[in-house]
């Protein structure tokens, strides 16, 4: 992409409105000014979530301001906008210069990158990072055989994807044979993905503990994947490991 001080994804403009100094608490931070207009007929919700990286001292982690908050997500009115100030901990006006990047994730529509040149900063890379909740659920499967084996079935698969590395699978168990349920303490479930290229990228388990076993529960697995994203999954399996 041709580098823009501004850049229009999703009904969203996002744009670069100046860069200085904001004081948090006692320190002074350097800030970036961003300006988030939704430019849509619709109420949005856009999260922001903001990286830093230096060309002299490498990648930054101390973003602990900004205002307004947008972390998690606020409302944005149609055809209205919000700037936002992004004070970065630990960086002094000194420090930057051009060539230094900042890393940008927007709510769950796109990664972008953008890089100061010239004392101004321009978006020079942009990733779209949609990805359904049908889509991660249809990439989900499971081995019936052992869940009946064991008295057990897992159904009604939810996804609620958070961004591009996470989303939360909710599963409801149904106990469907209690004499097989009664002799388990506890029911270890394992979550596999796997990547395109059939290798495994994430493992991990939950616990369906013997409570009696309630004949119908509803458990959740918070999924976090780092070293890709959701785009990369070919498959999650998710079966009762005994």
């Amino acid at each position: 992409m041709n580098p823009e001080t501004f850049i229009e994804i999703e009904g969203l403009k996002i744009e670069w409105i100046k860069e200085g100094m904001a004081t948090i608490g006692f320190e002074r931070r350097f800030a970036i000014t961003l300006r988030v207009t939704n430019q849509s007929d619709q109420k949005s919700i856009v999260a922001l979530n903001p990286e830093y990286i230096s060309i002299s001292r490498g990648w930054i982690d101390g973003v602990h301001d900004m205002s307004p908050s947008l972390y998690s997500g606020e409302e944005l009115l149609p055809k209205s906008f919000v700037d936002v100030k992004i004070a970065f901990e630990g960086i002094k006006r000194s420090m930057v210069s051009d060539g230094d990047r900042m890393k940008l994730k927007i709510s769950k529509i796109a990664s972008l990158l953008l890089r100061r040149d010239n004392s101004q900063w321009y978006f020079v890379e942009y990733s779209s990072i949609k990805i359904s909740n049908d889509e991660i659920k249809s990439k989900i499967e499971q081995f019936e055989a052992i869940e009946e084996r064991i008295g057990i079935a897992l159904q009604n698969f939810s996804v609620q994807v958070k961004d591009e590395h996470s989303f939360d699978l909710y599963i409801e168990t149904l106990v469907t044979d209690e004499e097989r349920c009664r002799v388990f303490q506890k029911i270890p479930l394992k979550l596999v993905v796997y990547d395109k290229e059939n290798n495994v990228i994430h493992m991990q388990g939950l616990n369906l503990y013997n409570n009696g076993y309630s004949i119908f529960q509803v458990l959740e697995f918070p999924v976090k994947i780092s070293e890709t994203t959701l785009s990369n999954i070919n498959k999650i399996r998710i079966f009762p490991s005994l």
